[in-house]
């Protein structure tokens, strides 16, 4: 089978530079301004891959299910970041929650479960990391991590291209939509699959007595 690879990078490279180029050119810098189009892409994204990462979770009870579970938290984490959940009108309890210091706490709490259902899971740190490396995940995270941190580097004035803030909203909608692409493969795959790898505990043999 042919390498899609290549392919899917020159792909995503061209559209990322025709973006630009537009943007630029037709002096729309408002699609990356506060709420607008980009960061819009970027919440829509989230909140999907971490819905979808959920739901391959409930219906996957092999091993695989506790990175399903961190990679679903992840995205909702993420989204709580990108979405100004203030402007949204929900219930003031749920709001305070899931803004400032109650979403500190409310993400602290989140991911203390989280490792407390990763530390009871049969499965060891390294074995869980060689899956990620065997399966192409850790491509996915990795690359995402990258163009995250080059995001950062931007926002702080450490790396000052040109149109410092389509750069960074740009790396991040590329960031998420890597987040997202693992999520919908997931779901298709979890659907597909039998679910026989169960992580249950075995049940016991049967002994038969002779007479």
């Amino acid at each position: 089978m042919i390498d899609t690879l290549p392919r899917t990078v020159f792909a995503a490279l061209v559209t990322n530079l025709v973006v630009i180029a537009s943007v630029i050119a037709s002096g729309r810098h408002d699609v990356h301004a506060e709420n607008a189009l980009f960061e819009n892409i970027q919440a829509v994204c989230l909140i999907f891959a971490a819905i979808l990462y959920a739901a391959s979770s409930f219906r996957n009870k092999s091993t695989e299910r506790v990175e399903l579970v961190g990679l679903a938290l992840l995205c909702f984490s993420f989204s709580l970041r990108e979405i100004d959940i203030e402007l949204i009108g929900l219930p003031q309890l749920i709001e305070q929650l899931l803004v400032g210091n109650g979403r500190t706490a409310s993400l602290l709490v989140l991911w203390s479960g989280y490792l407390a259902f990763l530390l009871r899971q049969p499965v060891n740190l390294s074995e869980l990391v060689h899956r990620q490396f065997d399966s192409g995940l850790s491509r996915y995270l990795f690359v995402s991590a990258g163009l995250l941190l080059t995001g950062a580097l931007i926002d702080r004035g450490l790396l000052t291209p040109d149109h410092p803030r389509l750069f960074e909203e740009l790396l991040e909608v590329n960031a998420y939509v890597l987040l997202f692409i693992p999520a919908a493969k997931s779901i298709v795959t979890s659907a597909r699959q039998p679910q026989d790898n169960s992580i249950e505990a075995p049940e016991p043999d049967t002994v038969t007595v002779a007479d």
